[in-house]
């Protein structure tokens, strides 16, 4: 009996070290460029003419919401070629407070361009929540500031190593503003002068970033994340900023 015994605590110890051993399968990887029939490649979308109508994918990077403009929102989306824009989406009830950074969304509506900014038009977009999700890195694009390339980075999340302090952090554009208002500093890249912000429906008045960049100086060198928006120009929505 005790040498029965003593083979089966053997077997069941032999079981438990092959069970402990096995590791669990590995997750599918998500293809960032995975795309539903009909649906815009990002150079597809660049290419289609203002006022057509689109469907492009992607995954959320920026969402960006004001209680004041009900079911609506703005959507920083990318995928592994580039990045899109949709200004004031809005969305249906069933989708409302589900939209969520990495999340994968279908959005159809009309293409358009405004200083630059190509974008899904304000209130032309209707969503759809698709499964899989996906986190991008930053992509450093300094080398392209002053080069025509850095219009392939259009609303990516980007970073900017190197960047030059030119003057003292404004409130709204010109100074007009007051704190909580959008807070605007101008860098030096690669020679020429770039207006950049603090975009306050990401990062309100009391969030870090928005105190780093009202303590910047003229003459610190900085390295900046965020998001390269358009307004004529490049126009990063800063969301960290390193003092060197």
């Amino acid at each position: 009996m005790k040498k029965f015994l003593a083979i089966i605590l053997a077997l069941v110890m032999v079981l438990s070290f092959a069970a402990c051993g096995k590791k669990d399968p590995k997750p599918a990887e998500v293809d960032p460029n995975a795309k539903d029939q009909g649906v815009l490649t990002h150079s597809e979308f660049i290419a289609a003419a203002d006022g057509t109508d689109v469907t492009i994918e992607g995954f959320i990077t920026a969402f960006i919401h004001q209680d004041s403009w009900g079911n609506s929102c703005n959507l920083m989306l990318q995928d592994g070629d580039g990045a899109y824009f949709v200004y004031k989406l809005e969305y249906e009830d069933s989708v409302a407070g589900k939209l969520e950074v990495g999340q994968k969304v279908k959005v159809s509506g009309i293409r358009t361009a405004w200083a630059g900014e190509n974008e899904i038009k304000e209130k032309t977009g209707t969503v759809e929540i698709l499964d899989g999700t996906y986190t991008f890195d930053y992509k450093d694009v300094t080398e392209f500031f002053g080069k025509d390339e850095i219009t392939d980075y259009q609303n990516m999340k980007v970073k900017i190593s190197g960047a030059k302090v030119v003057s003292p952090a404004l409130y709204k554009w010109d100074g007009s503003g007051e704190k909580g208002d959008d807070l605007y500093i101008t860098f030096e890249i690669n020679g020429s002068e770039y207006q950049f912000l603090v975009e306050t429906d990401l990062f309100g008045a009391d969030s870090d970033v928005y105190k780093a960049v009202e303590a910047l100086t003229v003459g610190q060198t900085v390295d900046l994340e965020g998001f390269l928006y358009w307004y004529n120009t490049p126009q990063m929505w800063i969301v960290n900023v390193t003092v060197k």
